[in-house]
């Protein structure tokens, strides 16, 4: 389906070079969720929950949902837009149309399985392929051209900016018989994304705003082409000084950690611990809320999320100086596009009985959900 907002018909797709957004800066207030669609009151005198600056949704969320980016919009808030860049899943709108066709004449989704990358068989930690999700190359130029369509989707779609996700894959192993890319080659396939990126204008006639997720070994060369940084347990893994150059720069750099006392597994509904406080709880490994006098970490702005199967990334958040919150979603929709819209029968097709039994176990749906992806 073609995009048909007027808006978007209007705006020039040719960059505001350097004009960004007044709110977007370091300090602003970022609310991430890509677990549900947003449920985003109507009222723009209403407050949003949390009053967040800048929102960070799925990129197929906001596709399913059109309602979604013009009513944050509204309450005057910036959209980055989730996606993945370095890999691939079933459950992507574009998945049928761009990464595989019957047949697999035109299959690119043949990367290593995104779980089994790093397969370590005495780890406690190998979760498996529950989502059926693969690593693409996107140094390889048609691999790449694929991912700027998901950009241009998101810009399409009204988003302000993206954050792609999955860009370490000079990181990975690839498995016999596949040249794994160098790091540089790596680094130059994401400059090139992010020229891309910035050669578009957002439909609210700003630079269309790209940011660097993780991938602490590439920062240095990503810093002068990147807008924003968003990192994930950077404290707890003790890479955020990668990030300095963001900070100098004046850019704003998330911190997203994963504390375990937020976490209440017993929770059917958001599995959300709401008598957490701001301060160490006992269960914490690092606290991303202490003060950290003259460290890198001091000066990112930070968000407290969930990071387990059922509730990853909801509406569970918390700030260092606030209680616990929950923002309204539609909990009955994770997803947006089983198996991309396919079949059944093709979804079996393509991939390992392994991978078919851990998505059936997970419960995902027989009927496929219908799906928009911009052509």
């Amino acid at each position: 389906m073609k995009y048909s907002s007027t808006l978007a018909a209007l705006v020039p797709l040719v960059a505001a070079v350097g004009k960004i957004p007044d709110n977007f800066k370091p300090g602003a207030r970022w609310q991430v969720e890509i677990q549900n669609p947003l449920i985003v009151p109507s009222s723009s005198t209403q407050k949003l929950v949390p009053d967040a600056d800048i929102w960070d949704i799925d990129l197929w969320h906001a596709d399913a949902n059109r309602s979604i980016i013009p009513a944050l919009h509204a309450h005057d808030k910036i959209v980055i837009c989730y996606l993945n860049l370095g890999a691939v899943q079933p459950d992507e709108c574009d998945f049928n149309t761009s990464w595989y066709k019957d047949g697999g004449k035109d299959n690119k989704w043949t990367g290593p399985w995104y779980y089994d990358a790093n397969y370590d068989p005495d780890s406690p930690d190998n979760e498996g392929n529950r989502y059926c999700e693969r690593y693409v190359d996107f140094t390889d130029t048609p691999i790449r051209d694929l991912m700027k369509a998901r950009l241009k989707t998101a810009r399409d779609l009204g988003c302000d900016g993206v954050d792609p996700d999955n860009i370490d894959i000079s990181s990975i192993t690839w498995g016999s018989g596949a040249t794994p890319p160098t790091r540089k080659q790596v680094s130059a396939a994401l400059v090139d994304l992010a020229a891309y990126a910035h050669s578009m204008t957002s439909t609210r006639g700003f630079q269309f705003l790209i940011g660097q997720k993780n991938g602490a070994e590439y920062a240095a060369d990503l810093v002068g082409h990147y807008d924003f940084a968003v990192l994930e347990r950077c404290l707890e893994a003790g890479f955020c000084g990668n990030f300095t150059g963001y900070l100098a720069a004046g850019k704003p750099v998330l911190a997203i950690e994963y504390p375990a006392s937020l976490e209440d597994a017993g929770d059917g509904t958001s599995g959300c611990n709401m008598t957490r406080e701001s301060r160490c709880e006992s269960g914490d490994a690092d606290c991303p809320c202490r003060d950290i006098g003259g460290e890198p970490f001091a000066g990112m702005d930070r968000v407290l999320k969930l990071d387990f199967d059922d509730f990853g990334l909801n509406g569970c958040t918390q700030y260092c100086d606030s209680r616990v919150v929950v923002t309204p979603t539609d909990t009955d929709n994770k997803g947006v596009c089983r198996y991309g819209g396919g079949s059944v029968a093709q979804f079996q097709q393509i991939l390992t009985g392994e991978c078919v039994v851990a998505a059936m176990s997970a419960g995902w749906e027989v009927t496929p959900l219908p799906c928009t992806t911009i052509q």
